[in-house]
């Protein structure tokens, strides 16, 4: 079974480096987890629990990049109101 980790860290909304402590394991890990290399050990028995439990979609290659998943630009950060004295 593969193991789509920046689907997984995507959905979770972390960064690589943030997913990576949270797992155990290096950043460098992560990014080599998300171009190919499959996890082992007990680091993949920790993401099959997380990808059964997440509601996690297919990742796209330009939406992870190394610093976490894209922007949504549908959501823009509401402004403060300012009050007039």
């Amino acid at each position: 079974m593969e193991i789509d980790v920046r689907a997984i860290r995507a959905s979770l909304g972390l960064t690589q480096m943030q997913f990576g402590d949270m797992v155990g394991v290096d950043q460098s890990t992560i990014s080599n987890w998300e171009n190919g290399m499959q996890p082992r050990g007990p680091a993949r028995k920790l993401l099959e629990k997380l990808a059964s439990e997440l509601p996690v979609t297919p990742s796209v290659e330009s939406s992870g990049g190394a610093e976490g998943p894209a922007p949504s630009s549908s959501s823009p950060c509401p402004s403060p109101e300012v009050a007039a004295p």
